[in-house]
């Protein structure tokens, strides 16, 4: 008697991973209508599959569907978050929160915290030599609050925001200083985590001569990658600091006004000059601005003992050194730098 062998029928999972196989190759061919039948099958079976959802949103993509690529990449996220594949998928979720100038949130980079784990924080972002030490001391003792960092390392780093030490520190109240712009990857984690900057300013031409007395003073590997001599003299300092950091200034200024100009974030402008004129309503603004009480020192006695204390590296916060310390020369180079920002008024630092 002849035996019949039963035919093996392939298991839903099964055709779906042929589809999923079938619908990466349609991507790497450039079919991504295809791409997209074939992957939005696999959903059908599996609605979580992370690789299905990533390769619909790259293909969305590059139909011009950002908005589609949103959901199909914070889909991705919910099933990968906190593990390695989850990387290139925020890579590509960067890329369409800067296209939409959607805001970031939470779960596009932390799969351990909800919103309501969020605390309260004055992060101040801020020029360097802008007298923000002070500023973030003055910070720490009026609201009562440890005074941190949000960047991986510092010595001759630009201090980005840590995406590790955001989700690290999330659940603390704190008061926090960067010298830092506002770059695409730096308004998500703000606007995941709800922090509202505050963004302190100087006049550029003081910030600057301030800079190069910390170098001139052998503070070379502080801030930024730098490489002088020791012996060189002041002036050549000097020159070297306008010629390297003052595009970095200018466009420190311009990505912060364009942030708020654009609705990215609620920005509380913080200039050095007004900080000192009137520190307690400087510290009453940003402690209402960032939703924390006045639980500390009061502001009076803080800043006294502040000025009187060797805590705070102090600089000579004399307003119109640069403007009178630099040549004319030195300050049209400075200057040429705001006409890659036609629609910006710089006035505020200066220029």
């Amino acid at each position: 008697m002849q035996e019949h062998v039963r035919s093996h029928q392939p298991t839903p999972e099964e055709i779906a991973a042929k589809w999923l196989i079938q619908g990466i190759e349609a991507f790497q061919h450039n079919d991504f209508t295809k791409a997209r039948k074939l992957l939005e099958l696999v959903l059908t079976v599996d609605p979580a599959q992370p690789t299905a959802h990533h390769f619909i949103a790259c293909a969305a993509c590059q139909q011009g569907e950002i908005g589609v690529a949103l959901g199909h990449l914070r889909a991705a996220l919910a099933s990968t978050n906190g593990t390695p594949a989850a990387y290139n998928t925020r890579l590509q979720l960067r890329l369409v929160l800067r296209e939409t100038k959607l805001p970031a949130e939470l779960a596009d980079f932390s799969s351990k915290l909800k919103p309501s784990d969020l605390a309260p924080k004055a992060l101040v972002a801020c020029m360097p030599k802008s007298g923000s030490t002070y500023a973030a001391q003055l910070l720490s003792q009026c609201l009562g609050l440890p005074w941190t960092f949000t960047f991986e390392a510092a010595h001759q780093n630009e201090q980005e925001l840590s995406e590790n030490r955001m989700e690290e520190i999330a659940q603390e109240k704190a008061v926090i200083q960067c010298h830092t712009r506002a770059t695409e990857p730096n308004i998500h984690l703000l606007q995941a985590y709800r922090v509202n900057p505050i963004v302190q300013t100087r006049n550029i031409f003081d910030a600057l001569w301030s800079m190069t007395d910390f170098i001139a003073g052998g503070f070379r590997e502080n801030l930024f990658y730098i490489d002088c001599p020791c012996d060189w003299p002041r002036e050549r300092i000097l020159e070297l600091v306008i010629r390297k950091y003052s595009y970095w200034y200018v466009e420190f200024y311009a990505s912060w006004i364009i942030a708020e100009r654009e609705g990215r974030l609620p920005i509380y402008w913080l200039p050095y000059e007004k900080l000192v004129e009137d520190p307690q309503q400087a510290v009453e603004g940003i402690a209402a601005h960032c939703g924390l009480p006045l639980l500390g020192q009061n502001i009076g006695e803080a800043v006294q003992a502040l000025r009187g204390s060797g805590v705070v590296r102090k600089n000579k916060g004399v307003a119109g050194r640069g403007q009178s310390g630099m040549s004319q020369t030195q300050k049209d180079h400075i200057q040429q730098h705001t006409v890659c920002f036609p629609n910006i008024d710089f006035s505020p630092i200066g220029l």
